[in-house]
């Protein structure tokens, strides 16, 4: 509107000055040095309406109002020139145009490329612009109703489309389709890395949010140093342990005859394998709870719509609870680095050394972990470690509990090898 206006003014001002106009006398504007042998225009800004005055030789200046009506009599204007027939073809045109392309303008990105020939997955598009409701969950179902949902209206494809805030996914199904999928990470066709690092939930020393190989190779190694199978028979005892614990609360509240909730006895003990041997930390009673809350309070962040939109994220609860988790992790490794290496994974990260290849993009002459990668890779093992072990393990009590006579297969298995 603003700039329809500003175009009319400047053609009034290249207008000749009509001997005679009437202008209200609320829109003049009094020049006191009009120029004899001159021409100007200029504009004055009144309550919001722009004016402009039209100065000619021995005249004084006066404002012209930008009157509204101008703009009011374009489209009848336009209609006294366009015939109702070019009207209607315009109109048939526009509305043919807006048909063919809703598609791409209502849900952008999701164009075919030229270079496959392969259709794209079958799908629902949702909802215009926004696309599907990805963070609905049930209360009997949980976070991931959506996804079981969607696909169980599509018929269980093995491969779906998915599209969220202008940007479409796939969603893949299948233990050797999906191994056949990672495994071409880095090439130039394969899969690529759409982890964004935010520097809240991870940041770029995450080796979850590192596209570049030789960095990722590198991390990878240092990293998996730390679980190799001495490092992991060393906390077999530990690991052994908390299952025990954990199966005898099982049992007993279930010969109760309480209501078993597995998914926090699970969680309980993928836990418990993350202070103890993950982070090597050494917790009392009372903090074991808190850590977990902690723990819980970050994960539940990557659902976060303020963090996913990025709506002052270092003020959520989310965000403060990992800072909680790095002040631990920050605390372990001063004590590791003045009294030397413990069992935990941790300290394996801290201790670690590449002997054998390039380094990446790390510039350390010992080709050591930095602190910051080793602070949030120690993250990125417990929310590996915690959060899906336990959705595993609950998972798998779940079908073992549809499904008895696997149970009792598992039985004789497991009686079968203590017989040995």
């Amino acid at each position: 509107m603003k700039l329809t206006q500003a175009l009319l003014v400047t053609v009034v001002a290249l207008l000749p000055c009509p001997s005679s106009a009437f202008i209200p006398s609320s829109k003049l504007v009094h020049n006191p040095h009009p120029f004899p042998s001159s021409r100007t225009f200029t504009t004055a800004q009144e309550s919001g309406v722009v004016t402009s005055s039209c100065v000619k030789q021995g005249s004084s200046s006066t404002s012209l109002a930008m009157i509204p009506s101008i703009i009011q009599s374009i489209p009848s204007t336009l209609s006294s020139v366009i015939s109702p027939v070019i009207q209607r073809l315009l109109l048939v045109t526009a509305a043919v145009a807006m048909a063919l392309n809703a598609r791409r303008i209502l849900w952008p990105n999701i164009k075919p490329d030229p270079n496959v020939s392969e259709p794209l997955p079958t799908g629902k598009l949702g909802c215009p612009l926004f696309g599907n409701q990805v963070f609905i969950g049930s209360k009997n179902f949980g976070t991931g109703y959506f996804w079981h949902r969607m696909s169980k209206a599509l018929g269980n494809p093995r491969v779906w489309m998915v599209y969220f805030m202008g940007r479409p996914g796939a969603v893949m199904s299948g233990g050797e389709r999906i191994k056949r999928l990672l495994n071409s990470e880095f090439e130039n066709d394969g899969v690529l890395n759409s982890v964004r690092p935010n520097g809240v939930m991870l940041d770029v020393n995450s080796m979850l949010a590192e596209s570049d190989r030789k960095t990722h190779s590198y991390l990878r190694r240092l990293v998996g140093a730390a679980l190799t199978p001495a490092a992991v028979t060393a906390v077999v005892p530990t690991l052994q342990a908390s299952a025990e614990k954990a199966v005898e609360k099982l049992v007993t509240e279930s010969a109760s005859g309480k209501e078993v909730k597995s998914e926090e006895i699970c969680t309980e003990y993928t836990m418990d394998v993350a202070w103890k041997s993950i982070l090597g930390l050494n917790l009392a009673e009372e903090e074991v709870k808190t850590f977990q809350e902690k723990v819980d309070g970050w994960v539940a962040g990557f659902a976060n719509l303020r963090i996913v939109f990025n709506v002052y994220p270092k003020s959520t609860s989310a965000y403060k609870c990992k800072m909680w988790l790095v002040k631990k992790i920050e605390e372990k490794i001063d004590y590791l680095e003045q009294n030397g290496p413990d069992e935990s994974t941790l300290s394996g990260m801290v201790f670690a050394t590449d002997d054998e290849g390039e380094e990446g993009k790390t510039s350390s002459p010992k080709k050591k972990l930095t602190r910051e990668q080793i602070v949030e890779n120690s993250l990125l093992l417990m929310l590996a470690g915690s959060e899906t072990s336990a959705s595993t393990l609950t998972n798998a009590l779940l079908c073992l509990e549809l499904h008895p006579d696997k149970w009792d297969k598992l039985v004789q298995e497991q009686r079968l090898m203590q017989a040995k």
